[in-house]
């Protein structure tokens, strides 16, 4: 699908999914409360995420189903909606980098390769989402659309840093981006170089 996998459109998502949080609120809210409102809410914008960055529909599914799946299960369980918050964040991230990882790479083994830089770089862009998060949530008008708001926003640096094997060719050539990058600079010293002579 891949609709969400750069950095813009990831902010885009984020926007988004954070500006209809009050309007679902509005509605939900009086019928399932405010907390399971915002549990589910939580859980379905993060299966939204994984279906918009996975490569193949199939894939995207399955990570939004056992999203869905285990923070349903923790409400049954009776856990907190903090609790579920947390375990939700930690999915997203191991759904990313493990599930649509592989599904990528075409065999387990591809997983293996490269896990602890993969494993470091969740950690502290899950991280860094939640401390975000946090810090906009405490004292705001609407804290749970800024919640959402952050969390996201700080998801969508994962792809500044090239965070899916998707967006390498996988041939040795370089990507768009990469030809941009390596372009504009050539342009940058040739402009530095005329002027300075």
């Amino acid at each position: 699908m891949k609709w969400w996998n750069r950095f813009g459109t990831g902010v885009l998502f984020a926007v988004v999914v954070a500006c209809l949080y009050p309007i679902y609120e509005s509605m939900a809210g009086p019928w399932i409360g405010r907390s399971l409102g915002f549990a589910a809410y939580v859980l379905f914008s993060a299966a939204l995420y994984l279906i918009g960055i996975a490569s193949q529909p199939t894939l995207g599914l399955a990570a939004a189903s056992a999203i869905v799946t285990a923070g349903t299960l923790l409400l049954i369980a009776g856990a907190s909606g903090s609790q579920l918050v947390l375990l939700t964040a930690v999915l997203v991230g191991v759904l990313r980098s493990g599930l649509l990882q592989v599904g990528e790479q075409g065999s387990p083994r591809n997983l293996v390769d490269g896990f602890g830089r993969r494993f470091a770089r969740e950690v502290v862009f899950i991280g860094c989402g939640l401390a975000l998060a946090a810090a906009l949530a405490n004292g705001s008008a609407f804290p749970e659309a800024f919640a959402i708001w952050g969390f996201y926003l700080a998801q969508s640096g994962f792809f500044l840093l090239g965070g899916r094997a998707s967006r390498d060719r996988g041939d040795g050539s370089a990507t768009p981006r990469a030809n941009a990058f390596e372009n504009a600079v050539k342009r940058a010293r040739e402009v530095l170089a005329a002027s300075g002579s």
